[in-house]
């Protein structure tokens, strides 16, 4: 799944034990507002581009058209 998270969040793995899960939320907790920011705009971005329901309707319904 790292080609989930790039730059819109942090990857753990599957079952973290309590010290990769407070390490990542230490992580987390010592960003800067900056990247935050970016993390927040990025994670957007993806959603807008790849998961939006409305922009994967009408995808599919073009690729049902051409069949």
């Amino acid at each position: 799944m790292p080609n989930l998270v790039s730059d819109n969040g942090l990857l753990i793995s599957e079952n973290p034990d309590p010290y990769e899960l407070s390490d990542a939320i230490t992580r987390l907790s010592r960003m800067s507002k900056d990247d935050v920011s970016k993390m927040r705009i990025a994670s957007r971005n993806r959603w807008e581009k790849e998961y939006k329901a409305e922009n994967n309707c009408r995808e599919f319904a073009m690729e049902l058209n051409g069949l």
